[in-house]
């Protein structure tokens, strides 16, 4: 027999040994390594910080709070005394009742999400002069899972009157999205709105701006028109209002839009005089917050 030939005879022997022994394992031609997406969904479903299926408020709520009341559609919990002692309007270590008030969905970056925002308050809430604790969640679906990306009980306080202001959702970059609310008080009939951003960052939900002269008029102080330099003795007060439109448009920062804000009508300058005003704002995202940009 020739080399050749033994060669030959050489590799049958082997191939029939390894196949009779169960040894040689096929792969299908075409098959591919699992998915980046494939990779997610196994990461999120090791995740005690998820839940299947629709997205539904009450698993939202007990994941973030570890309850639900069904029947009263709340959640009960502790806050941090530390945090809300210096509000000065809750006393003692009575337990808080969260309720939320803006569920919506939104997406970014090809991705469904979903924002919950809540407000809690003691039980029995009758405080006028009172805001509630306005807490917040974000959540990315990751197919058919809903992820728990960040948290946040207590942001802050917002509200009049013992009730939370209206939340919405508003688009402020390519791909990036912020909780927006107008905040509305009434003092000795003076009406004025602020203007405040929640922005979701590295886990955490922040205030990244509070624009605190949106709007105001003294109406109901009141007041009445008449000219100041000839009318000194008068003792009503000269009526005053302004307001404000603002927009987010593209900037520097390529992440977060810049926002503009344009204020016009009658104000009271810091001596009493009521003089017109036409100004304009322009913030940007800077430092984790939006800072306004000196012209």
């Amino acid at each position: 027999m020739t080399l050749r030939k033994q060669y030959v005879s050489l590799i049958t022997v082997s191939f029939l040994l390894l196949f009779s022994t169960g040894c040689i394992a096929f792969l299908p031609i075409g098959k591919k390594e699992r998915s980046e997406k494939q990779e997610e969904v196994i990461a999120v479903e090791q995740s005690n910080n998820s839940f299947q299926g629709e997205f539904r408020e009450e698993e939202a709520m007990r994941l973030l709070y570890g309850n639900y009341d069904t029947e009263q559609s709340q959640s009960k919990w502790q806050p941090d005394r530390k945090k809300i002692d210096d509000l000065g309007f809750y006393n003692g270590d009575e337990p808080f009742y969260a309720t939320a008030i803006l569920n919506d969905t939104f997406s970014e970056n090809g991705k469904e999400r979903r924002v919950l925002i809540t407000q809690s308050v003691p039980k029995n809430h009758d405080c006028h002069a009172c805001a509630p604790l306005i807490g917040g969640a974000f959540f990315t679906k990751v197919g058919d899972i809903w992820q728990l990306d960040s948290e946040e009980k207590y942001i802050g306080t917002y509200g009049s009157s013992g009730q939370p202001p209206d939340f919405d959702i508003e688009q402020i970059g390519p791909n990036k999205h912020a909780i927006i609310t107008e905040l509305n008080f009434l003092h000795m009939g003076i009406a004025t709105s602020s203007l405040a951003l929640l922005v979701e960052d590295k886990g955490r939900i922040n205030e990244v701006l509070l624009f605190s002269e949106l709007a105001s008029n003294n109406e109901g102080a009141g007041c009445e028109d008449y000219d100041e330099d000839e009318n000194s003795l008068k003792t009503a007060p000269k009526c005053f209002s302004y307001e404000s439109d603002y927009d987010f448009e593209p900037g520097q920062n390529p992440d977060f839009y810049d926002l503009k804000i344009k204020r016009t009508g009658t104000m009271q300058d810091n001596e009493g005089k009521v003089k017109p005003v036409n100004e304009t704002f322009v913030y940007r995202f800077l430092n984790g917050k939006y800072e306004e940009v000196k012209k």
